[in-house]
């Protein structure tokens, strides 16, 4: 059984899947194969985004899953890369001159 995280997760997925058909993102040939998918992924997970319980449960708006992910991407840029650990340094082979 999936936890909560899980399918709010899930729930997100398919709040963007949704949207991404009705946006324009997905060719209009494929919107039936999203919303079949949609489906798939609510039956799999027992997750249903018309039902207001669950709504309020798995919802994260105002933040959609796209926000989320934009954050992510900004943030992952944005960090810079750790000092080699004491760890590493010593497994490294000494160089020779």
């Amino acid at each position: 059984m999936a936890t909560d995280n899980k399918k709010a997760l899930v729930y997100s997925i398919m709040e963007f899947l949704e949207k991404s058909c009705k946006d324009g993102s997905v060719k209009e040939d494929s919107v039936e194969g999203i919303e079949v998918a949609i489906q798939c992924l609510g039956e799999a997970f027992d997750v249903d985004p018309t039902d207001a319980e669950q709504q309020k449960q798995y919802s994260t708006k105002p933040a959609t899953l796209q926000n989320i992910f934009d954050v992510y991407l900004k943030t992952k840029s944005n960090k810079k890369p750790a000092a080699p650990s004491a760890t590493t340094s010593k497994s490294a082979p000494a160089a020779s001159s």
